[in-house]
């Protein structure tokens, strides 16, 4: 009776083991805070070449700057103070008070969205970007 008991207990656990889906953490949503404020997406952010790209928009007015989008160019354009910055759709150059960089990824759409690499823009205005991987966020702090 002892052994039946042990073997179907043992059982039991196996299953559930078994059943328990075991999460990394590349499959969690990608979080954005931005001066300890949490972003919320409509279109989830992703992780392309080792880069997290973020909707336009949101990273770009959560950082105080004034967005303007030209749809024949494809372009956008954003200004926060004394600083501009501009990039256009498929291009790996993005231009910072007119000073030409290299991006890594360029900015892209997906699902109806213009994402764009979140460090490359928040260091664009001086901000600090830290990315941390056991969480899945990036924090982004005003310099």
């Amino acid at each position: 009776m002892k052994r039946t008991v042990a073997f179907f207990v043992s059982l039991c656990m196996a299953l559930v083991l078994i059943a328990v889906p075991v999460y990394g953490a590349e499959d969690r949503p990608i979080r954005v805070m931005v001066d300890g404020a949490e972003l919320a997406f409509d279109v989830d952010p992703v992780i392309e070449n080792d880069r997290t790209l973020v909707p336009m928009r949101l990273i770009f007015e959560a950082l105080g700057a004034q967005v303007n989008w030209n749809a024949d160019t494809k372009t956008v354009t954003a200004e926060r103070q004394e600083t501009q910055v501009s990039l256009t759709i498929g291009s790996n150059a993005l231009f910072v008070n007119g000073e030409k960089k290299t991006l890594d990824v360029p900015a892209q759409i997906i699902q109806d969205r213009t994402l764009v690499p979140v460090r490359a823009i928040a260091e664009s205005f001086r901000c600090i970007v830290d990315w941390d991987g056991d969480r899945q966020m990036v924090t982004v702090t005003e310099n």
